[in-house]
């Protein structure tokens, strides 16, 4: 939280299982009450969530019928500082020709590595989720 202002956290995933998951991770470990999280199944839900100030978008790649990369298009386009990182299954995004800075979390992953991600709200890397905790 900086100047008592709670980071704004997007988190849009179409798989409803990994999304029920990334709730109870941000209700467990969101103790000091520093972020606001919105959740959405769906590109189009997501949209509608922009109005929320967002600071961090965590997307799936694949939202069904639309991409995750233009939804972080339009959320760069309305907040030009947020953070994205993109969850994929498929190999880095790095040579997608994506025209902003992001990182990316590849499936499967922990919970701890997707936590650490939001806390340290860094892009520009890739971070492979296999460890030896639970995976999502």
């Amino acid at each position: 939280m900086k100047d008592g202002i709670k980071i704004k956290v997007l988190i849009v995933d179409d798989e409803e299982s990994i999304l029920y998951c990334l709730k109870v991770m941000a209700q467990k470990n969101n103790i000091n009450n520093v972020y606001d999280f919105y959740f959405s199944n769906n590109y189009d839900d997501a949209l509608n969530l922009l109005e929320n100030n967002i600071s961090l978008l965590i997307t799936d790649v694949s939202l069904g019928y639309k991409s995750g990369v233009k939804l972080a298009e339009k959320v760069l386009e309305k907040y030009p500082t947020a953070k994205v990182i993109f969850i994929h299954g498929g190999s880095s995004l790095r040579y997608n020709n994506i025209k902003f800075e992001f990182n990316e979390i590849s499936k499967p992953f922990t919970l701890n590595i997707m936590w650490n991600s939001i806390v340290s709200n860094k892009c520009g890397s890739t971070i492979n989720g296999m460890t030896g905790e639970a995976v999502l």
